[in-house]
């Protein structure tokens, strides 16, 4: 599925956000000075490393649910030539997953539910 006329301005769209600390009118709090992340697989605003990679919160969302199953469970209707961006991400898994982890992402950094709850108990803890 890789349709490049179409979604080459969404793109772009989605690649300039910019926007200034203020208002306009100078007020409002200043953003830290950090250079804007897009995520690895889809192109989408990152805040920032997830599994150890910038990932935007959707795609770090499905790997976290769909890494541990592996590339193999999941089929390509489009040969395996799916172009990711913000508008197509969702409709094939192998392609999104296959990307995943050709950017970095590291299934091993996905928390077992003993580990979640340990840290949910750490962070009770520390309230």
């Amino acid at each position: 599925f890789d349709d490049h006329g179409s979604m080459d301005h969404m793109a772009h769209h989605y690649r300039s956000l910019s926007h200034s600390p203020t208002d306009g009118m100078g007020c409002g709090k200043a953003r830290k000075n950090k250079e804007d992340k897009y995520c690895g697989v889809c192109g989408d605003r990152a805040l920032g490393y997830n599994f150890d990679a910038i990932s935007c919160e959707s795609c770090k969302a499905f790997f976290r649910r769909n890494a541990p199953k592996g590339l193999e469970y999941f089929k390509c209707p489009y040969e395996e030539k799916c172009k990711m961006d913000v508008s197509n991400r969702r409709f094939c898994k192998r392609c999104r997953l296959r990307k995943c982890f050709e950017i970095g992402m590291r299934k091993e950094y996905i928390l077992t539910d003993e580990e979640k709850m340990r840290k949910r108990q750490r962070i009770e803890e520390n309230r």
